[in-house]
C-alpha cells in the first residue's frame, strides 16, 4: 500500500473533514479535500519541472502545510521525499533536487525549485498514481536524516512496508488510549522519522493533525475548540506547554494522553504535566533506526534515574561489552536492538557510521541496563553527542562557532538540566575579558538551529584539557557555576 493512497481514500471518503491545523495560519483549518487540492497542484509543478519517480527530492521549510502537501503529491509521483531543517545537505547520496519556500542558497544541490503560495493553487486535478512491482517491499519511499550516534548527518531509507510496520508497532507498545485518538497535536518536526510517522499515520487513517501557531493562546484554544485528545512532543515542549497552561489558569486541557519522547522526564516535570494538563502521561524511547522501541506510563518509572520505558516485545534488545559478549541483567554496558523495524543500514557510505549496524544489530551508542522485566535503564552515551529533544549535534560543532566569534579563544559546549528537568546548551568561552556575551548568543543564533544556540554562555578563566590538549568534557558543567 502506498500511504498516499490511504490519505487518497480518506479525501474521498469525507473530503469536508479536518486534516491539518496551524492555528493562527494564513490557511485556517484545512479539509482533507483541500490538503489533496494542495497535493495535486504541487505535484503537477514537480512533474513539469521534470520531477520523476524515484528521484530523491529534499523538502526545506518552516511551513508545516505546505510541507506535507509536498510530502503527498512526492509520494503519489513515486519519488523519494528527504525533509530537511537546513541548506548543507549530507554527500553520501544524490540529491536530484530540493524544494523550499526558504531564501537561504542551497548546499550540495543543483536543482533548486523555489516554492511559494502559487505552488497550491491553480490545477489541482487528479495527477497519476505511480506503481511499480516490488517497490512496496525493497525500494525507499522516504529518506531521513540523522545525527545518529556521533552528530553527522546520515540517512536512512523507509520502504513503504517498514512504514507500515512502525506504524502497526505504534497501536502495540502505547496501550489502549492512543490508538483511538484522532486529533493529535504533533510538536516534534516533519524532518524527524517520529514526526513523519505520525503525520502519515493520522492522515492515513482520517484523523487530524494539529501544529503549533505562533501564539501560544491561540494553540491553546484550538486544543480546546477542536477537542485535541493527544500531544506528542519531547520533555522541552511538555515543560513549556504546562508552564503556558500553568500561567493561564482559565484554560482547560483536553488531551486524554501525552507521548513524550527524545529525552528523559523528569519526576518534576512529569508530575507537573500530570496535574495541569494530562494524568495519563506516556514516556518512550524511540531511534530513527528503529523505532518505538520502550514505554512507559511516567508514573512508573520516573523513580528509577535513567528509566525510558519497557522494551516492546517485538524488540531483540541486549547488553554487551566491548566483545560483544553478552551482559547478565542488571549489569551495565553497551545496548543494542535488533526487529522487523530497524533498517539495516545507512544511505551511501557515510563517515563515522562503523559498527552501528553489525551482525543483524543496530547499536545507538548508549550505555545501560536492562532489568528482568525489559525496562531500558539509559546511563549516558558512548560518544559525547549533545542531545536536545532526540535532536543530536556534536558539541565540536558549536564549539566551532562559538570560538569564530572576536575575542573568544577557547570553548566548551555541554548539557546540563534546568530546573524542571529539561536538557538544555551550556557554553563556557575562555579568551578576551571584554566579550561581549550577549552577542555572542546572537551570533551562535545566526549560525547554529535554534535548539543548538546555548541558553546560558558563561566566561571562565580556562577550559579543562588533557595531556593531549582535548577538552576533559567531563569537567565542563563543574566551572559553569549554576545560575538561580
Amino acid at each position: 500500500m502506498n500511504i498516499a493512497d490511504a490519505f487518497e481514500f480518506q479525501a474521498f471518503y469525507h473530503p469536508t473533514s479536518l486534516a491539518v491545523c496551524v492555528p493562527g495560519s494564513n490557511y485556517g483549518p484545512v479539509s482533507y479535500g483541500r490538503l489533496r487540492a494542495f497535493a495535486n497542484a504541487i505535484g503537477r509543478r514537480c512533474l513539469g519541472a521534470g520531477i520523476k519517480a524515484n528521484d530523491v527530492i529534499a523538502i526545506w521549510t518552516r511551513d508545516p502545510v505546505l510541507h506535507l502537501a509536498a510530502i503527498l503529491a512526492l509520494k503519489r509521483i513515486g519519488a523519494v521525499s528527504l525533509s530537511t531543517g537546513q541548506a548543507a545537505l549530507p554527500d553520501e547520496f544524490t540529491i536530484d533536487a530540493v524544494i523550499t519556500d526558504m531564501p537561504d542558497a542551497i548546499l550540495g544541490c543543483e536543482k533548486v525549485l523555489r516554492a511559494d503560495w502559487g505552488w497550491m493553487t491553480g490545477d489541482n486535478g487528479p495527477i497519476p498514481r505511480y506503481d511499480a512491482p516490488g517497490r512496496y517491499e525493497t525500494a525507499a519511499a522516504r529518506i531521513v536524516l540523522t545525527s545518529a550516534t556521533t552528530g553527522d548527518p546520515k540517512g536512512i531509507a523507509l520502504t513503504q512496508e517498514m512504514l507500515v510496520r512502525r506504524m502497526h508497532a505504534c497501536d502495540g507498545i502505547f496501550g489502549d488510549i492512543v490508538p483511538t485518538c484522532a486529533r493529535i497535536f504533533l510538536d516534534i518536526g516533519l524532518t524527524t522519522s517520529w514526526g513523519y510517522l505520525w503525520a502519515m499515520k493520522i492522515l492515513a487513517r482520517g484523523g487530524a493533525v494539529f501544529f503549533r501557531g505562533t501564539d501560544p493562546a491561540e494553540t491553546l484554544q484550538a486544543f480546546g475548540l477542536y477537542n485535541v485528545q493527544c500531544m506528542i512532543g519531547s520533555p522541552a515542549s511538555a515543560g513549556e506547554f504546562v508552564g503556558y497552561y500553568e500561567s493561564s489558569p482559565d484554560f482547560i486541557c483536553p488531551f486524554e494522553t501525552m507521548l513524550s519522547s527524545g529525552g528523559m522526564l523528569s519526576a518534576a516535570l512529569s508530575e507537573r504535566v500530570r496535574q495541569r494538563m494530562c494524568t495519563h502521561l506516556i514516556a518512550t524511547y524511540a531511534a530513527t533506526e528503529i523505532t518505538p522501541l520502550a514505554s512507559a506510563p511516567a508514573h512508573r518509572i520516573v523513580g528509577t534515574k535513567g528509566a525510558v520505558g519497557y522494551i516492546a516485545p517485538w524488540i531483540g534488545a541486549e547488553i554487551v561489552d566491548e566483545a560483544d559478549r553478552s551482559l547478565p541483567a542488571g549489569e551495565q554496558g553497551r545496548v543494542r536492538f535488533r526487529g522487523h523495524t530497524c533498517v539495516s543500514g545507512y544511505v551511501g557510505a557515510p563517515r563515522n557510521a562503523e559498527g552501528v549496524f553489525k551482525d543483524g544489530w543496530f547499536y545507538p551508542g548508549d550505555l545501560g541496563t536492562i532489568t528482568p522485566e525489559r525496562l531500558l535503564i539509559i546511563a549516558g552515551r558512548e560518544k559525547a553527542v549533545i542531545n536536545v529533544g532526540g535532536n543530536k549535534v556534536n558539541p565540536e560543532t558549536i564549539e566551532t562557532v562559538l570560538q569564530s566569534y572576536p575575542g573568544v579563544a577557547h570553548a566548551g559546549a555541554f548539557c546540563r538540566a534546568s530546573a524542571s528537568g529539561i536538557d538544555e546548551v551550556w557554553a563556557v568561552v575562555a579568551g578576551a575579558a571584554d566579550v561581549d556575551i550577549e552577542g555572542l548568543r546572537a551570533y551562535c543564533a545566526q549560525n547554529l538551529p535554534a535548539l543548538f544556540v546555548p541558553v546560558h554562555i558563561v566566561k571562565v578563566a580556562d577550559i579543562p584539557r588533557n595531556d593531549m590538549g582535548r577538552i576533559m568534557r567531563s569537567g565542563l558543567a563543574g566551572i559553569a557555576p549554576s545560575l538561580g
